[in-house]
């Protein structure tokens, strides 16, 4: 069950939450992190390494490229880190609530330098914190469902769980407390300032609740959009082979559309590496428009430099040509929307819906300007 509202209905029972179906995970991303196994009142609770590994840095490699993105995920539930010795009943033991996306764990677990800890796994279907958060996910009938099942309270004795604040938008911690009896406290903004959080009695400062978005930060995401992106200048490539047999040309030729599609490789470059590095110097709030701060100039040096990538002498050719990789570019800046703190869910939604509408009118266009590229 996923949310499709902010907080939780006021009117929740327990029993409905706890009737709702549970997705089965596998444990082979976290397998080797799991040094042994307690059982407390009658619950297993797997006690995790905080060692990052050569398997847990080659898969963070391999889902920054891409790869098994979308299932790098482990079983919710809850864990245990730190001096086995120390996984009693105490109040004094924290238990942090987090998602079941694996980059997610290690930079929690990585972090933690106190004697024990509790962990507490949501199903976020492998998705982080911020994105679990806006999408439902991350939200109260989750955290309610893994407090109960888990017996939590009974478990660790605790009375309260830490959540992440990039978590804070769907939890409704009065009807937590109602059903569960247990409190919730907003932790840091990030796993490095756990400890620090805690030494201060679970006070944060002003800089723990800040979130920073410097380039380097902005550049994290670079490699994946790019590498996705990637995968369609081999459709880009063909388009071009029949553009110009058809428009441009009139020759069959597999080595001019080589020339051809490094605009379109140039404009790959300029939405997944130069956009979110030049983001907050853009002009304009919406992604699409920023990204023609970007384009528009990248056109006007393709256009001086055509014969370098042989696009030929038809004005209504190039023109439609820059239409798609205009095109391109948008949609790739649009995909930051959602990692960045520049937007608003609301926001997203409204630009990302009006794109959308724009879309068809843009191709259109870029066809006519082709066509019209025949006698200009």
């Amino acid at each position: 069950m996923v949310e499709t509202y902010t907080g939780c209905r006021p009117d929740i029972q327990l029993e409905e939450i706890m009737a709702r179906p549970e997705t089965p995970y596998e444990d082979k991303w976290i397998s080797h992190l799991i040094t042994n196994s307690l059982n407390i009142e009658g619950i297993r609770i797997p006690v995790l390494s905080r060692e990052i590994m050569i398997k847990d840095r080659l898969g963070s490699i391999m889902v920054r490229l891409g790869l098994y993105r979308m299932a790098y995920h482990f079983p919710p539930g809850l864990y245990f880190i730190g001096d086995e010795n120390l996984a009693v009943k105490s109040a004094n033991t924290p238990v942090l609530v987090t998602c079941n996306y694996k980059l997610t764990l290690d930079a929690v677990r990585s972090q933690l330098r106190k004697d024990a800890y509790w962990l507490l796994v949501l199903d976020t279907k492998g998705v982080n914190v911020w994105c679990a958060a806006g999408k439902g996910t991350f939200g109260t009938e989750e955290l309610i469902f893994q407090l109960v099942k888990n017996q939590v309270g009974k478990v660790t004795g605790a009375k309260r769980v830490i959540l992440p604040q990039l978590g804070a938008s769907r939890m409704t911690p009065h009807i937590v407390k109602k059903l569960t009896q247990m409190n919730i406290t907003y932790g840091p903004i990030r796993a490095e300032d756990i400890d620090s959080y805690l030494d201060q009695d679970c006070r944060a400062t002003e800089a723990q609740r800040t979130v920073s978005f410097n380039w380097r930060e902005r550049l994290v995401l670079t490699p994946i959009e790019f590498l996705m992106s990637f995968k369609y200048l081999g459709a880009v490539y063909l388009f071009l082979i029949v553009y110009n047999f058809i428009w441009e040309t009139k020759v069959f030729s597999l080595i001019t559309p080589i020339y051809q599609v490094l605009p379109f490789l140039i404009a790959l470059f300029t939405g997944a590496v130069i956009f979110p590095w030049a983001l907050p110097k853009l002009p304009f709030r919406a992604f699409s428009l920023k990204s023609l701060a970007l384009s528009l100039p990248m056109t006007g040096l393709l256009w001086m430099g055509r014969d370098i990538f042989m696009l030929g002498n038809s004005t209504g050719g190039f023109f439609g040509l820059s239409l798609l990789w205009i095109l391109a570019i948008a949609y790739i800046a649009l995909n930051f929307t959602g990692s960045t703190t520049f937007t608003s869910l609301s926001g997203v939604a409204y630009e990302v819906e009006k794109f959308k509408k724009t879309v068809p009118w843009v191709i259109g266009s870029s066809i006519v300007l082709m066509i019209l590229g025949l006698w200009v």
